[in-house]
């Protein structure tokens, strides 16, 4: 089956964009481009300076869209390796296991990072402290992290078993 011409259109496109690219990447200057540019056997003689920059800014934007998508893929895995790690250390930190207890705020804290929540003072906090979390919509919360896991579970620290 024969390409279509919009798709050899379109590849001519994409490789004019990238050679202009490529072009201001080794420092040349927008006139410099469409200079170079108007040698090139498919490129038409009317090519100019502002073609040249609408070409390197369209190489520019697709470069960044698919930086982008590729920071969430890995963003993604990272939270799923995590959110397996976490499940495995969950359940002897709300027994009361120190060092799980620790575990888990590190990994809560790294969660955090990767979902752009600003914390900080969680991995090492001691019994009482708070944190600011700052979340992605500027909201700024103090938030004491021992109250939030007794509310939740209990306090690992209690003697009497019915004391409130």
């Amino acid at each position: 089956m024969p390409k279509s011409q919009t798709s050899d259109k379109k590849i001519k496109i994409l490789e004019r964009q990238l050679n202009a690219l490529s072009l201001r990447r080794q420092g040349g200057d927008y006139e410099t481009i469409a200079t170079q540019m108007r040698s090139l056997p498919d490129v038409s003689p009317k090519y100019n300076r502002s073609q040249a920059y609408k070409d390197v800014r369209a190489a520019l934007d697709r470069l960044i869209k698919e930086t982008k998508e590729e920071a969430e893929h890995y963003k993604r895995l990272q939270l799923e390796r995590l959110d397996e790690i976490f499940v495995g250390v969950y359940q002897h930190a709300i027994k009361g296991d120190a060092t799980a207890i620790s575990r888990v705020l590190a990994l809560m804290e790294k969660m955090d990072m990767y979902h752009g929540i600003s914390t900080s003072n969680t991995s090492s906090a001691p019994r009482g402290a708070s944190v600011s979390v700052t979340t992605s919509g500027g909201t700024t919360e103090q938030i004491k992290i021992t109250e939030v896991l007794v509310e939740l579970h209990g306090d690992p620290h209690r003697t009497d078993p019915n004391e409130e």
